[in-house]
């Protein structure tokens, strides 16, 4: 990965140079124009010429070429001395042509957040460095949140041990005392979350969010992956496109709330949005529905119609019973 990401990272100024030479040019000046040696230029545009991209990128049916060697023995890439471009948009398929700097941003960031969690992975590293600097120059490398998530609950997960935690919970009041088999790590736009087990009887894991951990506890007894995990962690992850009717003063609240927004029409007084939402999909939506206020409402699915209401009787409720 590392290596791979490494020849990545060379690519894009070597295809810049050679944009400006339809001719062609000679790899010794070509090496000289982007302060390499011509034996390190050579290695990253034959890694790029022998690469099948169809295997990583499942809507390219075929690869044509992008660039071709001349001139040698044979045309023998690794003997000929003049490479050029044989089409208009060379990388394409590597995402150079048309990957925003925010999609490679994120890439980075989700490395550098695993790195968190792997401070010893130092492939992890190289690649990450190597993104940062070849693909990302001069972006500002700002930091994580102050905290980590705590070292004790990454090792329970890498040793499959359970844990006890007390949690106060985010969709239902009070503080609660729970025993969980801690699956997967991972920080998202709300901070750093657990998916953890054990499954429950609809077949669903719990998330947790560690702001909301009060205490952790490892314990001696330790358990057993489930033989679907990496389809229940799939699920766990996968949202529900949901359409939103609000006002325009309340399109924070979706945002808030959703993993990713469109807007689908909006006149002078309301949006209607599709709002992409993860579990529990009814409270989010709930929460929504009350911070924007009766003038919200929900066009699809029908399901998640009434969870406004739902969720303040709920609400309601609670606070009589203090």
């Amino acid at each position: 990965m590392a290596i791979f990401v490494d020849r990545v990272a060379e690519l894009p100024r070597l295809l810049d140079a050679l944009q400006y030479h339809p001719d062609g040019m000679r790899i010794d000046d070509l090496a000289a124009e982007v302060h390499r040696t011509p034996a390190q230029v050579r290695e990253v545009l034959l890694t790029y010429y022998t690469t099948d991209f169809a295997t990583y990128a499942i809507d390219l049916m075929w690869r044509s070429p992008a660039i071709e060697f001349v001139s040698g023995s044979d045309d023998d890439p690794t003997e000929a001395a003049v490479v050029r471009l044989v089409e208009a948009e060379p990388g394409r398929e590597l995402g150079v042509a048309y990957a925003s700097v925010g999609d490679l941003a994120t890439q980075y960031r989700t490395a550098r957040d695993r790195l968190v969690l792997e401070p010893d992975n130092e492939i992890l590293q190289s690649a990450a460095d190597k993104l940062r600097r070849g693909l990302l120059p001069g972006i500002m490398d700002r930091q994580p949140a102050p905290w980590r998530p705590p070292a004790e609950l990454e090792r329970a997960r890498a040793e499959r041990r359970r844990v006890t935690i007390s949690y106060a919970r985010a969709w239902h009041p009070g503080v609660i005392e729970r025993v969980v088999e801690p699956y997967r790590l991972l920080r998202t736009r709300r901070g750093w979350e657990l998916d953890a087990g054990p499954v429950q009887d609809d077949g669903k894991l719990r998330t947790y969010l560690l702001s909301r951990v009060q205490q952790i506890q490892v314990r001696e007894d330790a358990f057993e992956l489930p033989a679907n995990l990496e389809e229940l962690l799939r699920g766990q992850r996968t949202p529900t496109a949901v359409e939103i009717e609000v006002p325009h003063e309340a399109r924070w609240a979706v945002e808030k709330q959703a993993e990713s927004v469109d807007v689908i029409a909006e006149d002078e007084t309301a949006v209607r949005l599709r709002a992409e939402l993860l579990m529990p999909v009814d409270q989010r939506i709930g929460l929504i529905m009350i911070d924007s206020g009766p003038a919200a409402r929900v066009v699809a699915p029908q399901q998640y119609v009434n969870a406004g209401p739902e969720l303040a009787r709920r609400l309601l409720a609670h606070h009589r019973k203090r």
